[in-house]
């Protein structure tokens, strides 16, 4: 009968959905045993909430660290191989997430994140080496808030000093750090992200204040997952030209 059917169609429908989910969580699994991941600390919102979403697109494996589970859960849903709920200041959580999301890179889309991150990795190092793993690279953006306020809350002298301490304690430790750092205060975005581009050198009428947070974002999953990228560099410019946020290794 038609009833049947109906059922049929629908049962078929239910078990070719369960079994993509099976698949693409197998897939996930073994990217966290790979190493294969990328792991955003701090992912709720902003350029770190924007990273996730570059990452997805790209059909790259994300973990997060987030403050709301639930709100993970909604925005990104079976995307996530990982997902850590809680403050990324609790030294704890963030070292579980590093060593269990299999991560070969963490993304921060701030200074201070990045560096609790590359003092927690720096610790963890025993460890990582009992496991057979790789300590990750660390991923962050220098970039000035935006607001009236934003000198009370972050001021330049205070993030030149997370990214050199961070870059001190990184050398020491044998850890990758890349800083990718933004010209000026990030704007709201009024049209879809730029592709990413590397280059040698910053170009010749590069504009310094035309980038977006979803520019910056795009930016950070670029140099996380790029095969071609040298995060040896250790920091990186960004600028604007045309359709394009440009990377280049920041002058000495």
């Amino acid at each position: 009968s038609l009833l049947l059917a109906g059922r049929a169609a629908q049962a078929e429908r239910v078990s070719r959905a369960a079994a993509a989910e099976t698949e693409a969580s197998a897939k996930r699994e073994a990217a966290v045993s790979a190493g294969e991941s990328v792991l955003v600390v701090g992912a709720d919102e902003g350029v770190a909430a924007a990273a996730v979403t570059a990452l997805v697109v790209a059909r790259e494996d994300v973990a997060a660290l987030v403050r709301d589970q639930n709100g993970a859960d909604e925005a990104f849903g079976p995307y996530l191989s990982g997902v850590f709920a809680g403050s990324a200041g609790d030294a704890t959580l963030l070292g579980r997430a590093l060593l269990k999301s299999g991560a070969k890179a963490a993304l921060c889309a701030d200074s201070g994140v990045a560096l609790a991150t590359v003092r927690r990795l720096a610790d963890l190092a025993p460890r990582f080496a009992e496991e057979g793993k790789a300590l990750p690279a660390v991923v962050a953006l220098n970039a000035p808030p935006r607001g009236l306020l934003a000198g009370l809350l972050r001021g330049d002298e205070a993030r030149a000093a997370d990214v050199e301490a961070a870059a001190r304690e990184a050398a020491a430790a044998g850890i990758d750090l890349v800083v990718l750092r933004a010209p000026a205060a990030l704007a709201e975005a009024t049209a879809p992200p730029r592709s990413v581009e590397l280059a040698p050198a910053r170009p010749a009428g590069a504009s310094e204040g035309a980038l977006t947070a979803e520019d910056a974002a795009a930016a950070l999953a670029f140099a996380c997952t790029a095969d071609d990228f040298d995060a040896s560099v250790g920091v990186y410019d960004l600028s604007a030209v045309g359709d394009n946020v440009v990377v280049s290794p920041a002058a000495k």
